[in-house]
C-alpha cells in the first residue's frame, strides 16, 4: 500500500487540483494524507468537509516542508504503509504515474527512492526534470532533462531527487531517518539524499511516470522569504555535508560569488551576516519567528 503525503499552506484550490488527479490514478491501492500546516486560513476545515475519506491532519504550528512532511510519514509508517509518496501540493499526476513509480522500485531491490518525470504544467511543451545534482565545492544543483545523457562530471557530483514528489521503501526511511528539518524549507531533500546514500540506498527516476509541476506556486509572493532561506541554506547545507576541502573552497568560492553580485552586477547580493549566522548556527532556532514576521 502507497501513502500519499501532501503538505498543504494557504493552498487550498492547488491542494483540491493534485487530490483531483489523484482520483484518476489506475493504481488503485493507495490513501492520501494531507498535512496542514497551519494555514489559519480554513483549509483544514475545508479539505475535512470536502474530502471525508481523506486523512487530514493539523499540524498545529508551521513546521516548514520538513516537519510538516513528517507528520504525514509518521503517521503512514504508524498505519503500515509500505511506500510512501511525498508530494508538493501544487502538482498533478496523469492516471498511470504511480502505477509507473511502485513498478520501477519493485524492479529492484536496492532502490529506495524514485521520482517521476517533472514536467513544467504551464509550458508543457518543455522537456521535462529526470534528475539533479549538487556540486559540493560550489553548492549549486543543476538539472539533468529528459533526453540528456548525464555527463562524467554529474557523475562525481551528489545526485538527489528534487523534493516536489518521491516514492521511497518505508523501510527506507526507517535506515535513514525521516526528512531533516534543520532546514524549514530548501535543501533538505538534498541532505536526506545524503544520508540514504551513506546508507547504500539507490535512487532513481522513472521517465514513465509523469507529474506536473506548477514551479514555486506555493512560494507566490514570499520573494524575501524564499532569497533568505534559498541562500541561508545552501551554505548551511555545505557545513553540515560537504569535506572539509570542498568546505573551503564553497567558502571561497561564495565570497568571491557575492562580492562580485555586489560590485560589479549591481545584483542581489547574500547579506553577509546571513553567511555568518549559517555558520554559527545563530538562526537555526528561529525560523518559525522568522516566517511569522514575514506574514505579518
Amino acid at each position: 500500500m502507497v501513502a500519499i503525503v501532501i503538505l498543504n499552506y494557504k493552498g487550498f484550490e492547488n491542494t483540491c487540483e493534485c487530490i483531483e488527479s489523484l482520483h484518476r490514478l489506475s493504481y488503485k491501492d493507495y490513501r492520501i494524507i494531507v498535512v496542514d500546516n497551519d494555514s489559519q486560513d480554513g483549509s483544514y476545515e475545508t479539505l475535512c468537509e470536502k474530502y471525508p475519506n481523506i486523512r487530514v491532519i493539523p499540524s498545529g504550528r508551521n513546521l516548514g516542508f520538513a516537519g510538516g512532511n513528517n507528520i504525514g510519514i509518521a503517521y503512514a509508517m504508524e498505519t503500515g504503509a509500505e511506500y510512501i509518496c511525498i508530494m508538493n501540493n501544487d502538482v498533478t499526476v496523469e492516471p498511470d504515474f504511480l502505477e509507473k513509480l511502485v513498478t520501477k522500485m519493485k524492479s529492484n531491490s536496492q532502490l529506495g527512492a524514485v521520482a517521476p518525470l517533472v514536467k513544467d504544467y504551464y509550458h508543457r511543451q518543455l522537456p521535462g526534470v529526470t534528475g539533479s545534482y549538487m556540486n559540493m565545492r560550489t553548492g549549486e544543483g543543476k538539472n539533468l532533462y529528459q533526453g540528456q545523457e548525464e555527463s562524467e562530471k554529474e557523475r562525481r557530483m551528489l545526485r538527489y531527487i528534487p523534493g516536489c514528489c518521491m516514492l521511497l521503501r518505508t523501510s527506507a526511511i526507517e535506515l535513514a531517518g525521516k526528512i531533516p528539518t534543520a532546514y524549514f524549507m530548501f535543501y533538505e531533500e538534498t541532505e536526506w539524499a545524503v544520508r540514504l546514500q551513506q546508507k547504500g540506498i539507490r535512487l532513481a527516476t522513472e521517465e514513465a511516470a509523469i507529474l506536473w509541476h506548477k514551479e514555486s506556486a506555493s512560494m507566490e509572493g514570499q520573494s524575501d522569504f524564499k532569497k533568505h532561506f534559498l541562500q541561508y541554506n545552501r551554505i548551511l547545507f555545505e557545513k553540515r555535508n560537504a569535506t572539509k576541502p570542498d568546505f573551503v573552497l564553497f567558502c571561497i568560492y561564495f565570497m568571491l560569488q557575492n562580492s562580485y553580485r555586489c560590485l560589479f552586477r549591481k545584483q542581489e547580493y547574500t547579506p553577509w551576516h546571513t553567511f555568518w549566522n549559517a555558520l554559527s548556527g545563530k538562526e537555526e532556532e528561529k525560523y518559525a519567528d522568522f516566517f511569522r514576521n514575514l506574514e505579518q
